[in-house]
């Protein structure tokens, strides 16, 4: 055993050196294995604020969301209430419109002009099935009879009440009136507005707007018959207004044929393209217009159309 064991002094340095290495590695190796608890620590608090965002956040978009259903819940309650209402009180629940006055025989005017004069649509149905059963209204107090016109609307429509349409003819032909009694309307068609224009019967809210329109476009009209161009005036409902309706032509705007350009001469409704076309070449060729009449050497030009131009032209 002391053989063995019995080590020289080198050796024994060899021994101690071989142990203190030793010591430090596995010093070292157990620091190098501990975790770093302040870096941990601090990734902790980090991710808890995180998920504490987060959890905010969620409350955020889940309080948006409800109230977004509670808003949609409470919108389809409304609805629901509203139709409800509407079908148990249709009368009430529609907006009540303007009547619009007008001469009609009650034994021939519609439902819609009904409507249009101030009753509802039931009332109207009323007096509508109370003339399908035979009742002929001879006098104005007839109408009044009927359950649905009260006396107050009997008293607003009794002046606009022509029993027999034959004798319109008769009534005073003049412009002005008196609130309490209509008469016989006639308009001048060049200076007349939308509202006087919707006095007539059948002319409501959009043929008075186009008469105006065209009226416009035109520069003014030189004739009654110019309005069955517009598309809504039938021939019926034409015969019916025509009697009502004057026209003072010398208030037409005038084109000047030689200083007008091609693109003012092409807005008239009258003007077709070609035909413009032609007038700027025979400009081109043969100098101004000395008279109206030369328009009749343009080609394509045909005399129905030269009679429609020639009150909206002019030569300077």
């Amino acid at each position: 055993m002391k053989t063995f064991f019995n080590f020289s002094k080198g050796e024994q340095r060899g021994i101690i050196l071989l142990l203190v290495v030793i010591v430090v590695i596995l010093g070292l190796n157990f620091w190098i294995s501990q975790p770093d608890t302040s870096a941990t620590s601090t990734n902790n608090i980090v991710a808890w604020e995180q998920e504490v965002q987060d959890f905010e956040n969620q409350k955020k978009i889940m309080s948006a969301l409800n109230d977004s259903i509670r808003n949609a819940q409470k919108a389809e309650r409304e609805l629901r209430f509203h139709n409800y209402s509407t079908y148990l009180f249709p009368d009430e629940k529609k907006p009540q419109k303007q009547p619009e006055y007008f001469f009609f025989d009650p034994n021939t005017v519609t439902i819609s002009e009904l409507v249009e004069l101030g009753f509802s649509q039931k009332q109207a149905e009323v007096i509508d099935r109370y003339r399908s059963r035979g009742a002929i209204f001879k006098a104005k107090s007839d109408f009044a009879k009927v359950f649905v016109v009260s006396e107050e609307m009997f008293s607003i429509l009794e002046p606009w009440i022509i029993i027999d349409s034959t004798k319109r003819s008769a009534l005073p032909t003049t412009t002005q009136s008196t609130a309490s009694t209509p008469i016989f309307i006639i308009l001048e068609i060049n200076s007349c507005d939308t509202a006087q224009l919707k006095k007539l019967k059948g002319i409501g809210n959009v043929l008075s707007q186009k008469i105006v329109d065209y009226r416009q476009k035109l520069g003014g009209f030189y004739s009654v018959e110019q309005l069955k161009d517009i598309i809504g005036i039938t021939p019926e409902l034409f015969t019916e207004i025509s009697p009502h309706l004057t026209v003072d032509a010398t208030t037409i705007k005038k084109i000047d044929l030689n200083n007008s350009t091609f693109k003012q001469l092409l807005q008239h409704p009258y003007f077709e393209y070609h035909i413009v076309k032609n007038i700027f070449t025979y400009k081109d060729k043969n100098g101004t217009f000395q008279t109206i009449e030369q328009l009749k050497e343009m080609p394509l030009m045909y005399e129905d159309l030269y009679n429609k131009l020639v009150p909206y032209l002019t030569i300077r």
